[in-house]
C-alpha cells in the first residue's frame, strides 16, 4: 500500500527533530528572549522527551512513531499564551513523569517505591495549583483497576509522597522561623486563594480568544481520540489497553475541570495538553477508513489557521 503524508509523517524519525526547530523558532519568535520564555521552553522540552519515553518504554503506538511528542509540540506552537507561563507548564512535567512511574508498576502489587515517586512528582504539582488536586483521585482509581498494583502497601506510599513536599516545605519554614507566613500560604494553595477562587461560577469572559479557540480544537481532538479508541482498542495488547484506560480517566478529569474552572485555564490546559498528547498521536497514526486523509487535511488547514491566528491576536 502507497504511504500517504500522514503516514510518512507519523513514521518518519526526521518528524520530530523538525517540529522540535518549528517550536523552538516560533517560541523565541514569540517571547524575544525573556527569563520566562527560557524557563517555559525548558519545561516544555522536558515534557516532550518525557512523552517520547512513554511510547519508547511501553509501545503506546502499534508501530514505531515520535508522534506523541510531536502532537505536543505542535500544540504548544499554536499556544502563543504559553510561551512564558512557566508557572502553568511545570505541573504538566510533573504529571508526565507522574505517568512514566506509574506505567511500570503494571501488575507489579510490590512497586512502593515507583508509586512513591510517582505521587511524589504527583505532590509537587499540588504545590504549584491546586488544579493538580484534581489528579490524586484518578490515579488511584486506575492503579486499582488498570494496572492492578494497588495494595495497602502502594496506598500508603502513594500518600507519603504527596505529603513530603509540604513536610519539606514545612521543615525549611521551621528552620527559618517563618511558620505563621508557610501555614497561610499553604491554607491558600488548598482553597486556591494563591490563584483564583478554586469553587466559583465558570466565567469564560475570562479567556482570551486564542485561549477559547486552541482549547476548543484541543478538547475535539480529545474527544475524537477517546472515541477512536474505543473502537480500535481490540487492535492493542492487553497491557496497552489499560494504559490507554488510565489515560482516558484523567482525561475526563482534566476536561471536566477545563470546562468548569476557565480561572484556572493556565493549569488546566497543560495538563490537558500532555493527558491528550497521546490520544490524538494514536488517531493520527492508526486511524484507517475512507476519507481520513481529506479529515485530516482539514484539521491539519484548520491547525494552520489557528496558530497563526492566535500568533497575530
Amino acid at each position: 500500500m502507497m504511504q500517504t503524508f500522514r503516514n510518512k509523517m507519523a513514521t518518519s524519525t526526521f518528524t520530530l527533530p523538525v517540529v522540535s526547530v518549528l517550536t523552538f523558532i516560533v517560541w523565541v519568535t514569540d517571547a524575544a528572549g525573556s527569563r520566562a520564555m527560557w524557563i517555559s521552553l525548558l519545561f516544555a522540552a522536558l515534557t516532550a522527551y518525557t512523552l517520547a519515553e512513554w511510547n519508547n518504554r511501553y509501545g503506546l503506538l502499534r508501530i514505531r512513531s515520535r508522534f506523541v511528542s510531536t502532537s505536543f509540540l505542535l500544540l504548544m506552537c499554536a499556544s502563543p499564551f504559553l510561551h512564558t507561563a512557566a508557572e502553568g507548564l511545570a505541573p504538566a512535567l510533573c504529571l508526565a513523569v507522574s505517568y512514566l512511574l506509574l506505567f511500570a508498576c503494571y501488575q507489579q502489587p510490590r512497586s512502593q517505591g515507583k508509586v512513591f515517586h510517582a505521587f511524589l512528582s504527583t505532590g509537587i504539582a499540588t504545590m504549584l495549583t491546586p488544579v493538580a488536586w484534581l489528579l490524586v483521585a484518578p490515579q488511584y482509581i486506575f492503579m486499582a483497576f488498570q494496572l492492578r498494583c494497588l495494595t495497602w502497601r502502594t496506598f500508603v506510599a502513594g500518600l507519603l509522597g504527596l505529603a513530603v513536599p509540604y513536610w519539606c516545605t514545612f521543615v525549611w519554614t521551621v528552620i527559618t522561623g517563618d511558620l505563621a507566613t508557610a501555614a497561610l500560604a499553604f491554607a491558600d494553595n488548598i482553597s486556591g486563594a494563591c490563584h483564583a477562587p478554586l469553587l466559583a461560577v465558570p466565567d469564560y469572559a475570562l479567556l482570551s480568544l486564542p485561549e477559547k479557540v486552541v482549547g476548543i480544537y484541543l478538547a475535539a481532538l480529545s474527544v475524537i481520540g477517546i472515541f477512536h479508541y474505543f473502537r480500535t482498542s481490540y487492535n492493542d495488547r492487553i497491557r496497552v489497553r489499560m494504559f490507554f484506560h488510565s489515560i482516558i480517566i484523567t482525561e475526563i478529569f482534566l476536561l471536566t475541570a477545563a470546562f468548569m474552572l476557565p480561572q484556572h485555564f493556565a493549569w488546566t490546559f497543560p495538563l490537558l495538553l500532555v493527558n491528550s498528547a497521546p490520544l490524538i498521536a494514536h488517531y493520527w497514526t492508526l486511524a484507517r477508513g475512507r476519507g481520513i486523509e481529506i479529515w485530516f487535511w482539514a484539521m491539519t488547514i484548520l491547525y494552520i489557521c489557528i496558530a497563526v491566528a492566535t500568533h497575530i491576536l
